[in-house]
């Protein structure tokens, strides 16, 4: 299984299992937040979700910035808009 790395401040971090369902609703949300319609926005999540699942098989540890990563590339050929939502976060609001 796979764990994610959380940064929390300088010198302390937390882990916690890789969590599918988690990064999906991060990504339909963000599809919805650019008024994609629901089900382009459930299947985008789903396919990106696949592909971040697929590139996290080999892999132990990753840190949280290592998925939004990977999420962002394979989202952004799909919903250019949301990719950029979802790569920001808050920032971008």
């Amino acid at each position: 299984m796979t764990m994610v790395c959380k940064y929390l401040r300088p010198g302390r971090s937390s882990r916690e299992p890789y969590q599918a369902e988690k990064l999906h609703q991060s990504l339909y949300a963000s599809c919805l937040s650019v008024r994609i319609p629901a089900p382009e926005a459930t299947e985008a999540a789903q396919t990106v979700t696949s592909h971040v699942t697929a590139w996290l098989r080999d892999r132990h540890y990753v840190s949280s910035r290592d998925i939004r990563r990977q999420a962002t590339i394979a989202l952004l050929p799909i919903q250019p808009d949301a990719a950029y939502i979802y790569q920001h976060g808050r920032d971008a609001l």
